[in-house]
């Protein structure tokens, strides 16, 4: 990302030859692509380029739609046809998301070529679109940090050394929206931290996550996170995973896009700087009789309610031995 970074402040200093009106700068050195960064001389507004090979067309109508970004099909020329995807970062305030959406979008097009090269694009800009509409250029609040830091734990500590590469990564559902954050071979599981101050309680986004009507049985699992000088951090679970997996391309793949819906980006990492030292570790079943609210009345949603852990202890079982059953309960995902 910092490659793209120095790109664009390059053409603002040092700007060169104009092409159709843009500053361009090809970005695979060894062929040509279609691949480039761009500037407008004239607004300044940074900008990512695809040009299409000849004769492959590019529909608009199922693009996105968002104020930080201008999506456009360009024609350079018609006969024969040749078709440009111009990308334009509108809102400067999003400047470093938006290097790090080209560095994305560069991933993912450059090994590719021939026909599926704009539905890989509107894939992926669909994708962008919902991390814009979601979450801010200032990264994830204090409190969304510490929710992906409890998935991410329960994904490296107990999911991935039961289930290697892409299987554990499909289970993780967490940022998908599903109603639960780990659909396991044999069950559900949704992940939380206790808050760091008094009083410690675990907090409960919406009715369905404590709902075990579709998945069942479903657990609940939280760690205590304390502050400390040394111990676990969003940047280091998120390294540790993907060191874990590289030797899954698919998993590698799965997992950056399930960052990108948590709204996590490297280039927000410095933002992250808070350690913790993981204590207890508690997994419950949710059961009958275990406080939670759940189908309210018609008209009622999205009830958000905190919960205090003492009262959940007499649904506390086994960590190691229920999660061995909740893999060994299939094939894996």
């Amino acid at each position: 990302m910092s490659d793209f970074e120095a790109l664009w402040r390059e053409m603002e200093t040092n700007p060169g030859e104009h092409s159709y009106g843009l500053l361009r700068r090809r970005l695979t050195l060894e062929k040509d692509d279609g691949l480039f960064v761009g500037l407008d001389p004239a607004s300044r507004q940074r900008i990512f380029l695809v040009d299409l090979p000849q004769e492959m067309e590019f529909s608009m109508r199922s693009l996105p739609r968002w104020t930080e970004v201008q999506v456009e099909r360009v024609v350079l020329e018609k006969r024969p046809q040749r078709i440009r995807v111009k990308i334009t970062l509108v809102n400067p305030r999003f400047a470093d998301v938006f290097t790090a959406f080209a560095s994305d979008l560069y991933r993912a097009l450059q090994p590719l070529s021939g026909p599926t090269v704009p539905d890989v694009l509107i894939a992926r800009l669909e994708k962008w679109n919902r991390f814009f509409r979601e979450h801010g250029p200032e990264g994830l609040s204090e409190e969304e940090q510490r929710g992906l830091c409890g998935e991410l734990l329960f994904l490296r500590r107990h999911v991935l050394p039961r289930l290697a590469g892409i299987k554990g990564i499909r289970v993780w559902m967490g940022p998908g929206g599903a109603a639960h954050d780990f659909r396991l071979p044999g069950g559900c599981v949704e992940a939380k931290t206790l808050g760091l101050r008094p009083p410690r309680i675990i907090h409960i986004a919406n009715e369905g996550q404590l709902d075990d009507e579709e998945c069942s049985p479903l657990y609940l699992y939280w760690a205590r996170l304390e502050p400390a000088d040394t111990g676990e951090s969003l940047p280091g679970l998120v390294e540790d995973i993907r060191h874990v997996i590289a030797f899954d391309r698919f998993a590698t793949d799965a997992f950056e896009q399930k960052l990108l819906m948590a709204g996590y980006l490297d280039t927000h990492a410095p933002l992250y700087g808070v350690r913790y030292r993981v204590g207890e570790e508690v997994l419950c079943q949710v059961k009958e009789g275990f406080p939670r609210i759940v189908r309210p009345p018609e008209g009622i949603g999205f009830v958000r309610y905190d919960l205090a852990p003492e009262v959940c202890r007499s649904f506390q079982v086994d960590l190691a031995r229920v999660l061995g059953t909740l893999v060994d309960s299939g094939e894996g995902a």
